[in-house]
């Protein structure tokens, strides 16, 4: 398992800043926010206060080749994606490393693959091939074995064809 730690049954708990990347679950008792290794999806909001939001959503819109709102519109939909994939118990790998030293754990999710429902599949995978976020933050050696930088080249892969096929974001 690659130093990481497996954790069964955990829940998605619903909570307002949950979105296609980074999400509050409940594991043995006890709560956590999770971030996902590997992919960035849109922010689900435009902020008119915070600069920065702005900022990030128009990088986000950038890199997916989109304008601004219709980012926001791929960042509700993948919030509502995830929250349907995860509606049952799920597995979680996690070494508990801290996002920029915040209450937050970066990890793998570990589903069934909804297009092919014998087969697990980690949810950043999912989420790219469904055009719903792009290859952007950190990566880590997989659970299964496979470095950082195959994992990261079979996800650009898996982004090239969403993006010939006009999937997600890619559609638009």
């Amino acid at each position: 398992m690659n130093g990481y730690r497996k954790l069964d049954g955990v829940v998605l708990r619903e909570h307002r800043n949950n979105d296609g990347d980074s999400f509050f679950v409940r594991y043995d008792g006890s709560e956590f926010e999770l971030r996902l290794y590997f992919v960035d999806t849109p922010e689900k909001y435009l902020s008119e206060h915070h600069e920065k939001q702005r900022d990030r959503v128009a990088d986000q819109a950038d890199d997916l080749e989109i304008s601004m709102e219709q980012a926001i519109t791929v960042g509700k939909a993948a919030r509502l994606y995830v929250a349907e994939l995860l509606k049952d118990p799920f597995t979680v790998y996690t070494n508990w490393e801290s996002v920029y030293g915040d209450d937050r754990f970066r990890g793998f999710v570990e589903i069934f693959d909804p297009d092919n429902p014998d087969q697990l599949v980690y949810l950043c995978e999912v989420l790219v091939r469904k055009g719903l976020a792009r290859i952007y933050t950190r990566g880590e050696d997989t659970p299964d074995g496979r470095h950082w930088r195959e994992y990261k080249n079979h996800l650009f892969a898996i982004e090239r064809k969403a993006q010939r096929e006009r999937v997600g974001a890619w559609s638009m």
